[in-house]
């Protein structure tokens, strides 16, 4: 019976399956407890109308001979007892049978009962290869020959795996609507609490109907995973003699752990609890790249029976758990070990999993969450490391990052009370969170580059024999300690850290995962400082250590993507930046270098429309100030690209006001945004003396060199000082050009880039080019210079000193109705609607020049 699709689209989706499989010499089905493989089997019927032979293994055909006879007897065969040539089995008289006979399709379920099954898996290679016209579908729990690579090359083999088996979302909605049940959240809680494991589905829904009133949603998911946890012990444990039972406490298994757990040779056992469908086996990759066979319970039946066996066997499960911990740590898994540690209460070995994988932990931060936030807090007070994870977790996660500063608080104070009996590395693990906790959590930078000038001394100071001991944190260590010097504006300290951070990292042979964070650190540091083919090079390191391409659109690979836009913004690919940043939005509200990545999508919006830009920018300040306090150097960064975006859009009166708070960057970098501001309000002379007055240092990168430099040659150019702006623009051209550089002459297209291009033209300097349509912006003012009243003169005046109205009224002596009514005045002869706009045509105008 084949039900139609719009009766039962599940049966339909797996009718097509099985046919499209079915045209493969041999298809294998293996799948756990509860997946539906052998009712799949049991109603399907090929379309190709070859008679379909059906073999179930039980006792009674279980062995190989035994197994052929049956099939012998099913099939029209001539078989006949005896061998046809001497030497052969009666076994080999019974295939060559089958082998002549009509074409038929063989379908086998509980494949895993064969006690001898690696010897029937060749029987029936040699049957499809003697007779490709037969078929044969296995249904099975346990691993094949069949699925090995190297017989797939040499045969025509089709597997369907487990996740093909499990239901759909629509097909969960289809099978509750058949049971009267039309409400998409019990739906998704079906979905939730099944696993979409077809037995437990079925089992749901019947459950589900069977209820009398309707209940709350929460309620309805935990009675309904109480009784499929129910359901799920009595139909796969045998009581607390099971050999199940002394293994349920680990996720998942290998030889030695179950050999541990059992006190039984451990590859027997595995096989008993595949065989059961209990779980299956897996490749698990570890850290260092290799991988190791293992078995994993099915998530079903991991969740009923752990909660079976803590309540059944406290002290088992306890113990069970914490060698699985143990185990799970070596092997590179830290979700797992974290939450098995936790779980059998030790603490001290949850807090080394955390010193040794916190950074791995990072990517999964929900499961971490889960593990740790119901600790009390004495136990964070005790063991800080637990409560500094919990608060990175909550600090990259959106809407929790208001718990980190509490949970971060509580765990530098256990900080404080260990510190007297710490290790050298543990000391160096410490004085790591509190810079990143000043950081990240307090915003505090100043405290954070203390913390990291500690830190430095420590890296330098510890001895060759402890290295080894830290040789998991140092990378680390290196790389926050970077961090904290990049989206500091230290970049040329980082770099120098990234460089010796590499070369530490690579002696010590730390695993892949702690390599990736400084390459794509390096990327991002080469890219603001204006280095582009070191950039490139990094870039291209860090995408290629293996393994980690999950994290190229995350946090740790952030610098990286960063970089990569910054390549695609000094060529002018101004949208491939944007589709580049594009990937990082979803960790725009809580990512910490939010700065940097707005600065160069500023830049990308600059090149195209920059109102737009300006726009942008001040949305997405505004999302991530409502997810926690911004440090003051991330505002004064942020203050730095509003203020390049509304010099771009003409709105001086914007840029004057965002362009106050940057002190923080640094002496050069703030002085040349005030210069760039003074010269699009022309008061050029002002911006030539602030230039003077704060030249570019040693450490000042090309970047923002080659920035200061461009200022500097306009405000000679338009104060009448030709010789010197000729001198630094032709040095400014060589550094663009060398390294094909273009961002800093776009900063300068709105205040001065029409006097350098004219300057350059006149002496021959070439200077690189901006893309077309960019180089001459078209900027909109009244035809003639508007006639105003000396009122009107001094509210303009006013208003350029961003006073507010209740000022300007003090300070002319009006009533703030007066101001509002001459400002409306002076707004229509200017023909504009805003201050901005009001500044900008007074300064196009000269209009202030003789007041």
């Amino acid at each position: 019976m084949n039900p139609s699709a719009q009766q039962e689209p599940r049966s339909a989706r797996l009718r097509a399956l099985l046919d499209a499989a079915s045209t493969s010499s041999v298809v294998v089905i293996r799948a756990p407890w509860g997946f539906g493989k052998a009712n799949a089997l049991r109603d399907w019927q090929g379309e190709d109308g070859r008679p379909v032979v059906r073999i179930d293994i039980d006792d009674r055909n279980a062995s190989r001979e035994r197994f052929w006879q049956s099939v012998a007897a099913d099939v029209d065969s001539p078989a006949s007892a005896e061998p046809s040539h001497s030497g052969s089995s009666p076994i080999d008289a019974l295939i060559e049978g089958i082998v002549s006979a009509a074409p038929v399709t063989l379908v086998i379920s509980g494949f895993e009962r064969l006690a001898d099954q690696p010897e029937v898996e060749a029987d029936l290679a040699e049957l499809v290869a003697l007779a490709p016209w037969h078929r044969v579908m296995i249904a099975t729990r346990r691993m094949t020959g069949f699925e090995d690579v190297r017989t797939r090359m040499s045969m025509d083999v089709q597997v369907i795996a487990a996740e093909e088996l499990l239901f759909t979302a629509s097909e969960i909605d289809a099978e509750l609507r058949r049971a009267g049940i039309a409400d998409p959240a019990i739906a998704t809680v079906v979905e939730r609490v099944s696993g979409c494991v077809p037995v437990l589905v079925k089992l749901s829904v019947l459950e589900t109907s069977g209820r009398g009133q309707p209940v709350a949603v929460d309620v309805l998911e935990r009675w309904l995973d109480q009784r499929l946890g129910e359901y799920v012990t009595e139909s796969v444990l045998d009581g607390a003699d099971d050999i199940a039972v002394r293994v349920l406490g680990a996720d998942c298994l290998d030889e030695a752990l179950t050999g541990q757990l059992t006190a039984r040779p451990g590859a027997q056992v595995l096989d008993e609890l595949e065989r059961r469908g209990l779980g299956a086996r897996e490749e698990l990759v570890l850290e260092d790249g290799t991988s190791q066979s293992a078995f994993r319970f099915t998530p079903a039946i991991a969740r009923a029976g752990r909660a079976w066996l803590q309540a059944s066997a406290p002290a088992s499960f306890v113990e069970q758990r914490r060698s699985f911990a143990a185990w799970a740590k070596e092997r590179g898994l830290p979700h797992a070990a974290l939450t098995a540690a936790i779980d059998a209460t030790d603490h001290a070995l949850a807090s080394s999993i955390i010193m040794d994988h916190w950074f791995e932990l990072g990517d999964d931060r929900p499961q971490v969450v889960a593990a740790l936030e119901g600790l009390p807090r004495l136990t964070i007070a005790r063991w800080p490391l637990l409560g500094v994870e919990l608060a990175l977790c909550y600090l990259a996660m959106q809407d929790h990052q208001w718990k980190a500063a509490e949970v971060f608080a509580l765990s530098l104070t256990g900080i404080g009370l260990r510190r007297g009996t710490a290790t050298a590395t543990e000391q160096l693990m410490y004085v790591l969170l509190e810079m990143v906790a000043a950081r990240t959590v307090f915003g505090s930078y100043k405290q954070a580059r203390h913390h990291a000038q500690r830190l430095t001394r420590m890296l330098a100071e510890l001895p060759p024999a402890e290295q080894e001991h830290a040789r998991r944190v140092l990378p680390h260590a290196i790389s926050q300690l970077a961090a904290t010097q990049l989206f500091a504006g230290l970049t040329q300290d980082a770099l120098q850290t990234l460089v010796s951070g590499t070369v530490t990292a690579a002696s010590l042979h730390a695993p892949l995962r702690a390599r990736y964070f400084p390459l794509s650190l390096r990327a991002g540091a080469h890219a603001l400082a204006g280095e582009l083919e070191e950039a490139r090079q990094a870039i291209a390191e860090s995408d290629s250590v293996p393994g980690q391409e999950h994290r190229h659109n995350d946090y740790s690979g952030s610098p990286a993507r960063l970089a990569e836009a910054y390549v695609h913004l000094e060529a002018g690919r101004y949208g491939a930046a944007l589709d580049v940043l594009a990937r990082l939005h979803p960790h725009y509200r809580t990512i910490e270098n939010i700065h940097l990545l707005l600065e160069a999508e500023t830049w990308a919006h600059i090149g195209l429309d920059p109102a737009q830009g300006l726009d942008r920018i001040l949305e997405i300040r505004k999302q991530a100030e409502r997810q926690r306090r911004l440090p003051g150097y991330v505002t004064a960064h942020l203050d730095r690209s509003t203020t390049h975006a509304a010099l771009a859009s003409h709105r001086i009166g914007l840029a004057t006001q965002y362009s106050r708070g940057v002190d923080v960057l640094g002496r050069v970098p703030a002085a040349t945004l005030r210069a760039k501001v003074d010269l699009a309000r022309h008061s050029d002379t002002d911006a030539l003396g602030l230039l003077l007055r704060f030249p570019p240092a040693r450490e000042t990168t090309l970047r923002d060199r080659l920035d200061y430099e461009l200022a500097l040659a306009t405000a000679y150019q338009r104060t009448g000082h030709r010789d010197s702006a000729i001198v630094l623009l032709r040095s400014a051209a060589a550094s663009l050009t060398n390294g094909g550089l273009t961002l800093p002459l776009l900063g300068h297209r709105s205040l001065g880039h029409a006097d350098l291009a004219s300057l350059a033209d006149e002496t021959g300097i070439t200077l690189p080019h901006l893309t077309d349509g960019l180089a001459k912006p078209t900027e909109p003012h009244p035809a003639a210079p508007p006639t105003l009243t000396p009122r009107e003169f001094a509210v303009l005046r006013e208003l350029m000193d961003n006073a507010s109205y209740a000022e300007v009224s003090a300070r002319l002596d009006v009533s703030i109705n007066t101001v509002r009514t001459q400002v409306r005045s002076l707004y229509g002869k200017l023909g504009v609607r805003s201050r901005e706009e009001a500044i900008h045509t007074a300064l196009t105008f000269h209009l202030l020049d003789d007041q």
